[in-house]
């Protein structure tokens, strides 16, 4: 399954990290693999909440591991 989205750089970061998880738990559920492709428009150079959010979003579906830049 391949799951595309994007968040404007205006978007709500709550609604939208809200939206990931119940999209992610959906998905964990049906117990099978899957690619997310999308913009999130997040600078990951930059340390910020939403960039910890997300990331750590990510971290609880095993999605996501920290790059040192």
């Amino acid at each position: 399954m391949i799951v595309c989205t994007y968040r404007s750089p205006a978007g709500a970061h709550d609604q939208f990290l809200n939206k990931c998880d119940l999209t992610l738990k959906y998905l964990h559920n049906l117990n099978m693999a899957f690619v997310i492709w999308g913009d999130f428009n997040i600078n990951f150079l930059n340390n910020s909440i939403f960039k910890q959010q997300i990331t750590l979003l990510f971290q609880t579906y095993n999605l996501f591991q920290s790059i040192n830049f």
